[in-house]
């Protein structure tokens, strides 16, 4: 079927409905894109009309005709990555229910075939005319289309640079500087944080009735921290909610995910660690929120809890054994189940790390006055006012974590003041708890600091109805009871430092040290007689951390320690081959924690 044509007399009849006329069309002039100058609209030869985009062609009898070639398109910008590579342009497609869809063609694309470059559009809504040689107009306009318009290309969501100028969310918006266009995650994703309802129904329904609950705070309060981690230069982790099932657990991972967008936010435990990276880098700058721990293999838990807080996937070849590209990401983690880290951990025979705990701190989820909640607001139990915050999560999502980040932006003078505030919690704590300095101790106040903080922006920036402190009281009520948990607040540093060794010592010293004298082999951590466990220096730094040599000073104060002159290690007699040097540990190390263990 011929292409649909108009005669340039025709097509410059006003009477023509489906035609836009153009002044002085046949001398190049166009039609102007709403937002663009004139000179961005299309190239010679090209026009938009009410139906779509037209070319102008010669004909046979030197005359020119408008040929239609598809329904409306308009390329809106050039596009690249920060480095100069990736180029493409931004095309606007308006598709037969009169919706907008934005697509990226890359340079590559552009040129290759032209079934190939409009199989692309059509895929999005576009329209093909009919006719001769109608692809290959498209393509023509295409690639003769130069807008002046440039923006940053970027494929990763959160901050887009160190500056936090833009944040890159999931459903291809940008909030911030107008220059930095991100494309999109997968279609689900982009669905998963359209909002809905409004701020103000949030505030109403989700936000205040967590007034008085100091869990429901900290959940509002760590989602909403996600972008103030690169916005203050912090690393990720978080927390763990553990407890009773019904408790209210899996609710506060709901009105969690009702900061950013819909319940589908809530993932399980239950992926390989290979699946986790893809997942935390689509959360990245804001929260990953998971389900469910005792999905997960116990025995990968503490991989992936540093894997999680790192925020760094792993290396891997391709195909052709080049290195593929790493994911990456920070975010704030907040996670729930029957068990607590440390439990789940130990059950796959690992040993438990400093760095898991203050990677992902645990927190006792059911055993306040109804279950995870103190205050039902006019609900008559902890299930009725936990299945009430559902449905409003349901109902009320999207808001408040964009309304944050724009505010975040418009506030950016104020970083090192909200610096202060995270240093001024933490002093207020390890004062009114009289701790003394442990970097251990001190990483996980920090995560209630940053939470608390990002309560209390989030309340002066309106989104809460919080009155002014209720985020730092929260957080100081939980920072109390995770004290009391752990008997950090009574113990000294030493009495901390021993009583990792001991731990260490009472859960692996039978099946991972060798009887000094024997002849079993293949005992990778040292050994042990009746008197002293001799650990070798790598086992000494996995169980302490960095606070390794320290922690040896410490053992050595307390005369848990045998060591040679001028170092704290001690080096093995020659009937062990090699005499390596190692931490020579009394065995009185072994006596209960409530006995005395520093020297008399």
């Amino acid at each position: 079927m011929p292409a649909e044509r108009r005669t340039m007399t025709e097509h410059l009849n006003p009477e023509i409905s489906n035609i836009i006329h153009i002044p002085g069309l046949g001398a190049g002039t166009v039609q102007n894109v709403p937002g663009a100058s004139v000179s961005d609209g299309p190239p010679a030869d090209f026009f938009l009309g009410q139906d779509g985009v037209w070319q102008i062609r010669a004909t046979k009898d030197d005359d020119e005709e408008a040929v239609r070639l598809c329904s409306p398109l308009r390329v809106v910008a050039l596009c690249r990555r920060a480095n100069g590579s990736g180029w493409g342009q931004v095309i606007e497609i308006e598709d037969e229910d009169g919706r907008s869809h934005t697509v990226i063609l890359d340079a590559a694309t552009l040129s290759g075939s032209a079934s190939r470059v409009v199989a692309v559009l059509v895929s999005k809504g576009l329209v093909l005319a009919r006719g001769a040689k109608v692809k290959e107009g498209i393509v023509e306009l295409l690639n003769a289309w130069r807008p002046q318009l440039r923006l940053d290309l970027v494929d990763a969501l959160g901050w887009t640079d160190g500056a936090c100028s833009a944040f890159a969310l999931a459903d291809g918006r940008v909030l911030g500087n107008a220059q930095v266009y991100y494309p999109g995650a997968s279609p689900e994703l982009a669905a998963s944080v359209r909002p809905h309802g409004s701020q103000s129904a949030w505030t109403r329904n989700i936000a205040e009735p967590c007034l008085g609950n100091p869990l429901a705070i900290l959940a509002i309060s760590q989602a909403l921290s996600g972008p103030l981690l690169q916005f203050l230069g912090m690393q990720g982790g978080g927390f763990h909610l553990f407890g009773a099932s019904s408790c209210g657990k899996s609710t506060l991972l709901q009105i969690a995910a009702s900061v950013w967008g819909d319940a589908t936010l809530v993932r399980s435990w239950r992926v390989t660690s290979n699946a986790l990276e893809p997942i935390a880098a689509a959360s990245s700058g804001t929260s990953l929120l998971l389900d469910e721990l005792a999905e997960i293999d116990p025995r990968k838990l503490g991989e992936v809890a540093y894997l999680l807080a790192n925020g760094q996937g792993k290396g891997r070849l391709g195909q052709k054994g080049e290195l593929t590209p790493v994911f990456r990401w920070r975010v704030a983690l907040l996670s729930s189940g029957e068990i607590s880290i440390v439990a789940h951990i130990k059950a796959g025979g690992r040993h438990v790390h400093a760095g898991h705990q203050v990677r992902l701190v645990d927190i006792p989820a059911d055993s306040r006055a109804f279950g995870a909640f103190d205050v039902l607001h006019g609900s008559t139990d902890g299930r009725v006012f936990s299945e009430r915050l559902n449905r409003a999560a349901l109902e009320y999502n999207g808001w408040a974590g964009p309304v944050f980040i724009e505010a975040l932006m418009r506030n950016q003078s104020e970083r090192d003041a909200m610096r202060r505030t995270v240093e001024r919690f933490l002093a207020m704590v390890m004062r009114k708890h009289d701790l003394p300095q442990d970097a251990q101790v001190e990483r996980v106040l920090k995560r209630f600091a940053l939470a608390a903080l990002a309560g209390e922006l989030a309340s002066k920036f309106g989104l809460t109805g919080w009155p002014k402190g209720a985020a730092t009281m929260a957080m100081m009520s939980l920072v109390g009871e995770w004290l009391a948990s752990q008997d950090c607040a009574s113990r000294s540093k030493a009495d901390m430092s021993i009583a990792l060794t001991r731990d260490y010592l009472r859960t692996y010293s039978a099946s991972r040290l060798s009887e000094l004298g024997s002849l079993a082999v293949d005992r990778q951590d040292g050994w042990r007689d009746d008197a002293w466990f001799y650990l070798l220096p790598e086992t000494w730094q996995r169980v302490h951390g960095d606070d390794a040599v320290e922690a040896a000073r410490r053992h050595r104060s307390a005369d848990l320690l045998k060591a040679s002159k001028g170092h704290h290690q001690f080096r093995m007699p020659r009937k062990v081959e090699g005499q390596p040097r190692v931490y020579a540990v009394s065995a009185r190390i072994l006596r209960g924690p409530d006995e005395p263990l520093t020297a008399q």
